[in-house]
């Protein structure tokens, strides 16, 4: 995919979940940003998802390796379900996280349940007390959104903005986007699509 786009559209920034298995080649790092050079797709374009498995593996030093390389290299590195392991908070002092994904169990009752609004509102303020953004998953309504907004979060994702996709309808998707404030599209394979709240 071209810098400027493809077909015509803005690329965005892209997310890969990579597994813990994934972290068992120490050349990991290098192929990725390989592949955007020869793809010509700008590594600020780019974003690799991990859960706290990867850290709690066996392999916690070749993982912490290649999340450095690949952050000095300009790709961004976010930390899905957040919340919902044991060890967060050290994980964001150890590792080069950019990007915080709240997990969406505590989304879905965050209208009805005063202990979840309060776990999201705390989780958004440490994110950006640490220079963070913060995205909250599995947003199904407006209430929902209204509310992340309230609270300082940066984007949201969820079946309020679209519903799994094959990967060759996103560009259509974006083209007739009704929401003109697409942040771009994570995981183009399962259809999921970021909306930025600012």
């Amino acid at each position: 995919m071209p810098a400027a786009g493809y077909q015509g559209l803005e690329c965005g920034r892209v997310a890969v979940n990579l597994s813990s298995a994934d972290f068992s080649d120490a050349r990991l790092a290098a192929r990725i940003i390989r592949i955007l050079e020869e793809a010509r797709v700008p590594p600020a374009h780019f974003e690799v998802e991990v859960t706290e498995t990867v850290f709690l593996a066996r392999r916690t030093a070749t993982a912490s390796f290649i999340l450095s390389e690949l952050h000095k290299a300009g790709v961004s590195i976010a930390l899905d379900d957040f919340g919902t392991g044991f060890a967060s908070l050290i994980h964001l002092k150890q590792f080069p996280v950019d990007h915080i994904k709240i997990d969406k169990s505590f989304v879905q009752n965050l209208i009805c349940d005063d202990g979840d609004a309060a776990i999201v509102a705390a989780i958004v303020n440490l994110g950006h007390a640490m220079g963070i953004h913060i995205t909250a998953e599995g947003v199904e309504n407006t209430e929902q959104m209204m509310r992340l907004r309230e609270v300082g979060c940066d984007f949201v994702q969820g079946y309020l903005y679209a519903k799994p996709r094959s990967g060759a309808e996103v560009p259509k998707t974006i083209q007739d986007w009704p929401l003109r404030q697409l942040h771009g599209a994570t995981g183009a394979d399962k259809g999921r699509y970021v909306r930025n709240l600012r």
